[in-house]
C-alpha cells in the first residue's frame, strides 16, 4: 500500500489523485467499519495487531533473533561471521551486518545510493520508469527494517534494472568525437 502511495506521489500524473483516492479510501473503510465491525477484528487478528499471546510470542521470537545478529555482528564487525547466516537476522540490515560485517553493509549501502543517484539521473532522459523502479527500491529498504527479506532474487531486479538502464542509454550515447582542424591554406604567394 505504502509503494502504491509512493508511486502515485513520483508519477506526474498520479499527484493529481492522491487526494481523491485518500477520502474514497477513508469512506470505504468507514463504510466497512460501520457496516460490519467483526471484519476489522477479525483482520487485525490475523495480522497479529490484536490478541497479545501470539503478539508477545511473535515479539520474543523476533527479539531473540536481532539479539543474535547483534551479537554475530559484535563478534567479527570488520567482515561478518558469514554468508550462511546471511537470512537469520530480524531485519535486512541486521543480517548484512551480522553476515557481512561493516564491509557487506557499506557495499550494500553504495549498491544502493548508486542505483538511486542513476535512477534520479535516468528519469530526466526517460520519463517515470526509472522513479518507479526508486520507489520499489525504497519500499524493499523501508520494509526490511522488520522484514528480513534479502536474498529472495525478485528483490533485486528494480535495481538491476536501473543498471540496465544506464548500461542501454550510455551505450546508446555515441562518444564525442575530436574534431580535425581544416588545414590551413598557404598564404598567397608563400613557396608550396
Amino acid at each position: 500500500m505504502a509503494g502504491a502511495g509512493l508511486t502515485l506521489l513520483v508519477l506526474e500524473a498520479g499527484r493529481r489523485l492522491v487526494v481523491p483516492l485518500l477520502v474514497a479510501a477513508t469512506a470505504a473503510a468507514a463504510v466497512v467499519w460501520a457496516l460490519v465491525p467483526s471484519l476489522v477484528d477479525r483482520i487485525a487478528s490475523a495480522l497479529r495487531l490484536t490478541g497479545e499471546d501470539s503478539a508477545a510470542a511473535s515479539d520474543s521470537v523476533r527479539a531473540g533473533v536481532a539479539d543474535q545478529a547483534l551479537l554475530d555482528f559484535a563478534h567479527s564487525p570488520v567482515r561478518g561471521i558469514g554468508l550462511p547466516v546471511v537470512a537469520d537476522g530480524h531485519s535486512i540490515y541486521l543480517q548484512l551486518l551480522a553476515a557481512g560485517g561493516a564491509l557487506l553493509f557499506l557495499g550494500f549501502a553504495a549498491t544502493v545510493t548508486a542505483a538511486a543517484v542513476d535512477a534520479r539521473s535516468l528519469a530526466r532522459r526517460l520519463g517515470a520508469l526509472p522513479l518507479v523502479l526508486l520507489v520499489c527500491t525504497a519500499v524493499w529498504l523501508l520494509v526490511g527494517v522488520v522484514e528480513n527479506q534479502l536474498t529472495d532474487l525478485y528483490l533485486h531486479v528494480p535495481p538491476a534494472l536501473v543498471a540496465g538502464l544506464r548500461a542501454a542509454t550510455a551505450a546508446a550515447v555515441p562518444p564525442p568525437t575530436r574534431s580535425v582542424p581544416a588545414p590551413v591554406p598557404p598564404a598567397p604567394g608563400a613557396a608550396p
